[in-house]
């Protein structure tokens, strides 16, 4: 799990109904994106907190790190100009390919030599009734993508898209040796929610989170709509994997102040793929706002959908007991 303060290891127990979560990293949030590869975690670490500044003077910016879960240790193995505005983060094949906020871009990185193979630049995409003019605040960044996933020589990559509602382009990735070739527009998704995070396709759904209302949308040949929390206080989704059975969400409060999404109650709620009951809704301490999760114990469908890790996960996850 990383949050805006943390990477932590979570134990969840449905039998129980309780969570254990340990610390493994605090010094270089803002964390975000997780991924398999090979043998190891990669996790995007902006080190910069929600105001832009940096936290530790004496590490990089914007890098991805492998992250050695049973020493709780972190350490950089790619940084490049390009990298800005890090979120979710996908290994598939030989390549690693990474989410720019900033720029609708994803940035391919061959994982042999970390060399940048190509940047794809996602505005042209856009069908043209939903392009609009770019924030003030944030002239480079018209629509703000933020969450990819593959299935087979399919790519979905989601927009934030500011206040304008959330959209997911549904892309045709040619994959050749030198990088990915040919990328065409499939068809676009669009009504999904304000300010989304997270997507992923399975079992012939599309698996959203509006995360400014709080929800987790399900469309396929209809659509559901799963509210993820009873609190009273306004939340805000971001952070989906999914196993087999469940799906897991994570989220936080929203707060209209930056720094009041920094300190606040993370959670986690664990949803059946089969009833869609929540069965478990859970805080796991006040380190502000999720941004990705990954699961260990089982196939995470979310970040790599046709690869099997059983012996990788063997040697991956020594016993932390």
């Amino acid at each position: 799990m990383t949050t805006f303060q943390a990477i932590l290891w979570l134990e969840i127990d449905l039998k129980r109904r309780t969570i254990r979560s340990d610390v493994l990293e605090q010094s270089r949030g803002i964390y975000f994106g997780l991924t398999h590869c090979d043998h190891r975690i990669l996790v995007a670490a902006r080190n910069l907190d929600i105001e832009g500044c940096v936290q530790s003077p004496d590490l990089e910016t914007n890098a991805i790190c492998s992250l050695d879960v049973h020493r709780a240790s972190v350490a950089p193995v790619l940084t490049h100009e390009c990298l800005r505005d890090l979120h979710q983060i996908r290994a598939i094949e030989r390549w690693l390919c990474v989410v720019l906020g900033e720029g609708s871009q994803i940035a391919v990185f061959d994982r042999s030599s970390w060399r940048l193979v190509r940047l794809i630049d996602l505005t042209p995409l856009v069908p043209a009734h939903l392009r609009h003019e770019a924030p003030e605040r944030r002239p480079s960044d018209h629509y703000h993508f933020n969450s990819l996933t593959f299935r087979g020589n399919r790519a979905f990559v989601l927009a934030h898209n500011w206040d304008y509602g959330s959209f997911a382009l549904e892309l045709d990735l040619e994959w050749r040796s030198q990088g990915p070739g040919r990328v065409r527009l499939i068809t676009v998704h669009e009504a999904l929610g304000r300010e989304a995070h997270d997507v992923v396709h399975d079992r012939d759904t599309l698996h959203v989170l509006d995360s400014a209302h709080g929800v987790l949308i399900l469309r396929n040949r209809s659509e559901r709509r799963l509210a993820l929390s009873r609190m009273a206080t306004t939340t805000f989704a971001r952070g989906m994997a999914l196993s087999r059975d469940y799906i897991l969400v994570c989220y936080g409060t929203w707060s209209a102040e930056k720094s009041g999404r920094a300190r606040t109650e993370s959670r986690v709620c664990v949803i059946d793929r089969t009833t869609e009951e929540t069965i478990l809704d859970v805080a796991f301490g006040d380190w502000g706002n999720p941004c990705d999760i990954l699961l260990l114990s089982t196939r995470d469908v979310s970040d790599q959908p046709g690869f099997s890790f059983r012996r990788a996960l063997a040697r991956l996850l020594p016993s932390r007991h």
